[in-house]
């Protein structure tokens, strides 16, 4: 879905309460582009789009271009992906649910860790 990246590095929390991945607003623009998304965040239901690639400490992780489309009750889909940029010493990530259904989140919490490990549908 193009590249981007951050000589910097991004901050970056997974939440479990959050339905869709909370990106900037220039990585949103670039992703919305790509999955041919409106305005409005909608989507086509049956949007062909790359899957997504995160890189996080070295290892790529990918989320499934299908996980990115969010069907809701009226018959509609909508982009799983929003743009917001959040300022310094908050997260610039948020990795809600699309990531949740790619990867099982496993906490290290004597060591203060966190791993992630492949979901096999």
């Amino acid at each position: 879905m193009g590249s981007k990246e951050s000589s910097d590095g991004w901050q970056v929390i997974s939440d479990t309460g959050t339905t869709m991945m909370i990106v900037p607003t220039d990585v949103y623009a670039q992703l919305a582009e790509a999955a041919s998304a409106h305005a409005d965040g909608k989507i086509d239901c049956d949007a062909k789009f790359d899957d997504l690639k995160l890189t996080i400490g070295g290892k790529v992780y990918t989320i499934p271009a299908k996980q990115l489309v969010l069907h809701e009750p009226n018959g509609e889909c909508a982009f799983a992906v929003s743009g917001m940029d959040m300022g310094s010493g908050n997260p610039q990530w948020i990795l809600g649910d699309p990531w949740l259904r790619s990867y099982c989140n496993i906490y290290g919490f004597q060591d203060k860790n966190i791993g992630f490990a492949e979901i096999i549908a």
